[in-house]
């Protein structure tokens, strides 16, 4: 390339060549160039400038020649041994470079092959290998018994060294060995000692075995390869050469392949580049048949498909030179640009400036020239100018480029480097990776991926290290494979695809479709198709065909044909002589597994197949409801060749269908045939000229009869073992089995089953399973329902009746479904009260013992409050709720089995309350917690009762009492069959104080107050929580959830009695006070659950609902529900006669509990 437009050829007339010579030799490496102005010409070393001025040894002569007076061999300190390239430049023109010459000095190395003792028959080749890596080819001579041997026309040398003796006799016996020369160096081998054994005529035969194989080579386009080989057998085996499978034909008057001399040795005669593959020497005899494989690579030599040309460009102009180059294999190209070689430059497919990126800024602003260029690519080349433009579409001159580098992407690795894929075997590849070049943050592991190629399923492996062995793979497959780095931030780039295909291995599948049929009374002809291509596992070099007699012992023959071929003649047979045949693929790792032998029989003499067959004789037809035989006789002339005979028919016409069978059948059957059809049959027979005249027979079938068949015996003892809510195992009894029940004909059994309701419904719908032993499981059943079996036999066509039925009820299970149709109902005139109405669960899987409601006003909390209802209710009344309140709500129901599951979460709102004035507004309250505003009240309840608590509760936060009750977990998920099992359930036969109560809220006759009180009912009033004054609740409290501290569901302690109380703790009564006034409808009295006597499960209270044990989710048993009757609201006056009325109740009780305890 020139930018002044001034041109000047400049090339080489004559470049520096390989060159071998003797050590301390001279040496000339010569180099001739041309051009204006005269170029001069330098050399180099190694890409490295020799200097020759101040060596006495080597200079460059006039003509460009570099010389050596002697040359220094590989082990002096300065050898001269290297690669050499000779340099031309031209002032103002350029600099070029010539190719590569190496200059070797000869050497005769250790041998690779040397002679090894033999002991073979006499008329049996001997080989003796003699061969080293040399530099040139050394020179072989060969001695016998150290004697120069003087080769006659039995012993060849082959280009290999190698000396081959064919017919060998005892005259031959001795000591071997060569002698290898090159230049003025010379090596002897060691010797080998040749026997010779007197073959006997009886001798036993022996399978070919190889003393040569060939080895894989590579060659350059026009050389000469020969690839060796000799085997020894008995009878002498038969040496035959493929490449890729295919015979390679040695007759052939333009072939290229030749034996070498009288050798079976293979020689290619001016290498070319589609003689590159796989070359099997195959050594076949009677006995058998061995394979040896070699490959040829052809190196093709670099050449220019298109050179860069001269080109003119002005300054800052982009400029491409193309550049192609062909080589096989694919050659390395490099630029070099004055004697400067282009490290890391790459061909235009992969150069930097892969697309054009623009950006336009426009400002009315004279301070303002930035712009940002996006969608550019992370670690990347790019060159930025900028161009002024007016509106009118004129454009000004480009600025200089400026190169700017994006940066990389930190956030993920770069693509793995030096990704090689390698097969070790037919099932496994080696895949060996080196760490991505960038990477600033750790490699935690690689994602490797593999497919097969031409296949859509891809296939993902996570690596840790940088190599991995991929195992399980198909045999002779082509693989992709291709990964990532992975760092913390995911994968980073991908390396590029590589592709390695796994050795080949021996077929795993026989040949398909294998026949045999007679050719004559000598040959039978062997049709087949190959493996299937999955069971290939290679390229299929040939098919094994072993033959013998049929029934006569010994060995059996063995012909082996190329791996294209899919017929095959045996010949040299006996006449009328059956033969078992068998086949077998090969590839070059060895055979595959044989095919089933097939029989055929050589015809007894050779027939005339110049004209057709006459037609058969004696055809007759037996025709049966569905299908129709046919029996013939072969044509009556018998001096023609029979192939085999072709059978037509058709429903009042022949031939519509057709079947080929061969010639020894005498019979045929048409199945699948119509009853009560007219059928028209052809027979005609045939052989290779053609078919023969046919005859027909005319048949009807018989019409379809029915069949009555007989019953079969009725299974007995059925029984239905309940194993789970969903699975019943049934067996039976079949009286026409052994005892053990062994079924050893084709009979099943049919199980009928089906509900008790439905089996009782006037169209019961039944389901039925099929088993095959007198045992059977049926499952996906429902829970406590009652199934009703029977069970039937079946044999063909023949079928019993149905059995008895058995019955039996499934396992009860938790229900598995909540109640439906929940809803909640608000009654006017009552803020505090709701109805809950429900219907039971669709999926009860049992009777619903019960049903728990849980209430809350904080969904999103844990503190719910439960109610436990009677499972045969299906309303509730809830009362004692706040007014003006959202609620939320869910339930479920439960069995003996356990809990079901939730029904949704509702919400429902009270109704607002009547306001009330207080009567005494100076009244205070206190409590341990935030009391509930809602509607102020004065009123006073009496309640009497034993407990051991310390302390009075008042109402709850919820305006709800709670209940003593276990704590439900609010999974549901464990159930109990009786109280008894149920460690949380309240003790049925302890009393408190709603032991004591009616159903009207009257004290019960005859039932006396506990015996150990300890304290009373206000608490320890000695002690610090007692030791304050009785005070009246401040009718003022918050009523609203949302105000208050704490737990909002947790219960609180009254306020302490007044002065005027006793400070003392009274064990003898129970009592609660609290003040008179309007009393709250919205507020129930509290009394609290003592530790030791729990309230019992009571019936159900004057408002339907089941006063069982109840309590909140968040706190142990606390308090019971006082009477009920004391929810209504009284005036003052009704409240001074209740507390008169109290009042001597409270001296009867005093002198109750005095005697109680003996006071």
């Amino acid at each position: 390339m020139s930018v002044n437009g001034k041109w000047s050829g400049l090339s080489f007339s004559v470049q520096p060549v390989d060159t071998v010579v003797r050590r301390r030799g001279p040496a000339w490496l010569h180099c001739k160039a041309r051009g204006q102005p005269e170029p001069t010409l330098t050399w180099h070393r190694d890409n490295s400038p020799i200097d020759t001025t101040s060596d006495s040894r080597r200079y460059v002569l006039p003509n460009g020649t570099l010389h050596f007076t002697w040359v220094n061999g590989p082990r002096s300190e300065q050898t001269d041994e290297g690669i050499y390239h000779c340099q031309a430049s031209s002032p103002g023109v350029g600099t070029i470079v010539s190719t590569g010459a190496r200059l070797s000095i000869v050497a005769l190395p250790k041998f690779d092959e040397q002679p090894q003792d033999m002991t073979v028959f006499e008329g049996e080749r001997a080989r003796f290998p003699c061969a080293l890596a040399s530099t040139p080819l050394p020179t072989i001579k060969w001695f016998r018994n150290s004697h120069p041997l003087e080769l006659d026309s039995r012993m060849t040398r082959l280009p290999s060294g190698a000396l081959e003796i064919e017919n060998v006799a005892t005259t031959d016996e001795g000591e071997y060995y060569c002698q290898a020369s090159s230049l003025d160096k010379s090596k002897v081998s060691q010797q080998a000692t040749l026997n010779v054994e007197e073959a006997y005529a009886l001798r036993d035969t022996q399978r070919p075995m190889f003393i040569a194989r060939p080895k894989s080579a590579i060659g350059k386009v026009g050389d000469n390869i020969t690839l060796d080989c000799a085997a020894n057998g008995y009878p002498e085996p038969t040496v035959v050469w493929l490449k890729d499978g295919a015979t390679i034909d040695m007759a052939h008057l333009d072939t290229r392949f030749l034996f070498f001399g009288t050798t079976r040795s293979l020689q290619i005669i001016g290498l070319k580049q589609e003689d590159k593959g796989t070359y099997m020497c195959r050594a076949e005899n009677r006995e058998d048949s061995v394979d040896a494989v070699a490959h040829i690579q052809v190196q093709v030599a670099p050449r220019f498909v298109k050179q860069p040309v001269s080109t003119l460009a002005y300054e800052k102009e982009d400029v491409e030179l193309e550049c192609n180059v062909y080589g096989e294999p694919e050659p390395s190209v490099y630029w070099l640009k004055n004697e400067v070689n282009f490290h890391g430059l790459n061909p235009l497919d992969h150069r930097e400036r892969v697309q054009n990126v623009s950006a336009s800024s426009s400002s009315e602003g004279l301070d303002e020239y930035k712009t940002q260029i996006s969608d550019l690519i992370p670690g990347s080349n790019y060159m930025v100018r900028v161009v002024a433009h007016t509106s009118n579409g004129l454009v000004g001159a480009s600025t200089e480029d400026v190169r700017v580098f994006t940066k990389p992407d930190l956030d993920l690795p770069s693509a793995p480097e030096n990704l090689q894929v390698v097969p070790t075997s037919p099932t496994s590849l080696e895949v060996t990776w080196s760490p991505p070049r960038i990477a600033r943050t750790p490699i935690i592991g690689y994602t490797m991926f593999y497919m097969q190629v031409g296949s859509a399923e891809e296939h993902e492996v996570e690596v840790t290290g940088t190599s991995y062995d991929l195992q399980g793979l198909d045999q002779f497959t082509e693989y992709s494979v291709w990964l990532t780095a992975v760092n913390g931030n995911g994968r980073g780039d991908a390396t590029p695809e590589v592709t390695a295909r796994t050795f080949s291995d021996v077929p795993s599948k026989e040949p398909q479709n294998v026949t045999v049929e007679a050719a004559s009374s000598e040959s039978l002809i062997i049709r087949w198709e190959p493996p299937p291509t999955e069971h290939q596992n290679g390229i299929i070099t040939g098919y094994k065909i072993r033959y013998k007699e049929r029934g006569k012992s010994g060995s059996s023959k063995t012909r082996t044909t190329d791996g294209n071929r899919r017929l095959f003649p045996l010949t040299e047979l006996k006449k009328s002589t059956p033969y078992s045949i068998k086949l077998a693929a090969l590839t070059v790792n060895g055979t595959g597994p044989y095919t089933q032998s097939k029989l055929a029989e050589t015809f007894a003499n050779d027939l005339d197949e110049n004209r057709v067959p006459d037609k058969p004789v004696s055809l007759k037809a037996v025709a049966l409801t569905d299908h129709i035989r046919v029996r013939w006789q072969p044509p009556a002339q018998h001096n023609v060749m029979l192939r085999g005979y072709t059978i037509g028919w058709g429903r009042g016409v022949p031939d519509i269908y057709s079947k080929i069978v061969d010639s020894k059948q005498r019979s045929y059957i048409i199945d699948k045939l119509e009853p009560n059809t007219e059928y028209v049959i052809s027979l005609r027979a045939f052989n290779s000229v053609g078919d023969g005249q046919p005859v027909y027979e005319q048949v009807r079938t018989r019409p379809e009869e029915e069949e009555i068949a007989p019953t079969l015996e009725t299974p007995v003892g059925v029984k239905a073992v309940v194993l789970t809510p969903f699975t019943v195992a049934l067996q039976w009894t079949d009286t026409t089995l052994n005892r053990n029940q062994y079924i050893s004909d084709t009979r099943y059994y049919t199980v009928r089953y089906t509900t008790f309701s439905s089996a009782s419904s006037s169209s019961p719908r039944f389901r039925y399973i099929n088993a095959t032993d007198v045992t059977c499981l049926i499952d996906n059943l429902k829970p406590s329902t009652v199934y009703e079996f029977a069970v039937k036999t079946i044999k063909g066509k023949r079928e019993s009746p149905w059995s008895l039925v058995a019955s039996n009820t499934t396992l009860v299970a938790r229900p598995s479904s909540p109640p439906r149709d929940v809803t909640v109902v608000t009654i006017p005139d009552e803020p505090s009260t709701v109805i809950f109405n429900w219907q039971p669960p669709k999926q009860n899987n049992g009777k619903i013992t019960g049903y728990v409601i849980f209430y809350t006003t904080d969904p999103t909390g844990s503190d719910w409050v439960m109610e436990n209802v009677m499972g045969d209710r299906m309303t509730f009344t809830v009362r004692g709720l706040t007014p003006s309140t959202q609620y939320f709500y869910k339930m479920h129901a439960r069995n003996v089995k356990g809990f079901g599951p939730y029904s949704s979460v509702g919400n429902f709102t009270t109704l607002p309350g009547p306001e009330y004035e207080p009567d005494d507004k100076n009244t205070t309250y206190t409590s341990t917690s935030t009391l509930d505003r809602r509607t102020p009240y004065q009123s006073t309840y009496l309640l009497v009762g034993g407990s051991t608590s310390s302390s009075v509760y008042s109402d709850g936060t919820l305006g709800r009492p709670g209940y003593s009750m276990p704590q439900f977990s609010s999974a549901g998920s464990q159930g109990y069959n009786s109280p008894a099992e149920n460690p949380y359930s309240p003790n049925p036969t302890s009393s408190g104080l709603a032991g004591t109560m009616g159903p009207g809220g009257t004290p019960l006759e005859g039932l006396s107050l506990p015996p150990q009180p300890s304290q009373t009912l206000l608490g320890s009033l000695g002690g610090p929580s007692g030791s304050s004054q009785y005070s009246t609740i401040n009718g003022e409290g918050s009523n609203t959830l949302g105000k208050r501290s704490g737990n909002p569901l947790r219960s609180f302690s009254v306020p302490a009695p007044p002065q005027s109380a006793p400070t003392t703790p009274q064990p003898k009564h129970i009592v609660a006070v609290r003040p008179q006034g309007i009393t709250s409808p919205f507020k129930k009295s509290l009394v609290p659950g003592s530790s030791g006597l729990s309230s019992s499960a009571g019936p159900a209270g004057p408002s339907g609902r089941w006063t069982g044990p109840s309590m909140r989710v968040d706190s142990l048993p606390e308090h019971e529900e006082a009477n009920e009757a004391l929810l209504h609201g009284y005036s003052t006056e009704e409240l001074s006669q209740e507390m008169a009325n109290l009042e001597g109740l409270m001296k009867d009780l005093s002198a109750i509990t005095a005697n109680q305890f003996n006071c």
